[in-house]
């Protein structure tokens, strides 16, 4: 399980990220859809469904994100792993990059 903190120690969420009134999670949703059709062995699983149980931890130059584990067709689980840069979502969405007071 990843998990993320603020400078206080209190765990925040991927909305916690990103300044109001930005749209980010369509962007993530766009990133795990093109992160299914790379995995040959889930068909039928859609993205919507997986966006409640998302994962995510901050990288250097990313966001990444991992969904539950899915089973693919040869009976193996394995979560979708995939990032999105922080350029992609523009920084000054990002509530990382706020100058501090």
């Amino acid at each position: 399980e990843n998990f993320c903190f603020d400078g206080e120690g209190n765990e925040i969420g991927l909305a916690d990220l990103f300044v109001s009134d930005y749209n980010y999670r369509d962007i993530v949703l766009a990133g795990l859809k093109k992160a299914l059709l790379e995995r040959t062995d889930l068909s039928g699983i859609q993205a919507e469904d997986l966006m409640e149980g998302i994962q995510f931890s901050l990288n250097i130059s990313d966001i990444g994100f991992t969904t539950t584990p899915l089973q693919g067709m040869d009976d193996s689980e394995a979560p979708v792993y995939f990032s999105i840069t922080f350029e992609e979502f523009g920084c000054r969405h990002l509530t990382i990059f706020a100058p501090l007071s």
